[in-house]
């Protein structure tokens, strides 16, 4: 079998960071919502859980490419 001489073999190189990102995105930005709007960490946990996850699935994404 020969591999694809187009394929570049670090396109997936990325993809371990995208998960790490959606957490600091996520709680960071739910943090400072939660600091202005004076809530409890409603929304540092909503936005942390949402980004995971979109981060994850991204992640996921990229590597079946």
């Amino acid at each position: 079998m020969t591999e694809n001489p187009k394929r570049n073999p670090f396109a997936g190189a990325n993809a371990g960071y995208l998960p790490l990102s959606g957490v600091i995105l996520g709680f960071g930005g739910g943090w400072l919502i939660d600091r202005a709007a004076g809530t409890l960490p409603l929304w540092t946990l909503v936005l942390g859980i949402v980004f995971t996850i979109a981060g994850f699935y991204h992640m996921v994404r990229e590597a079946k490419r």
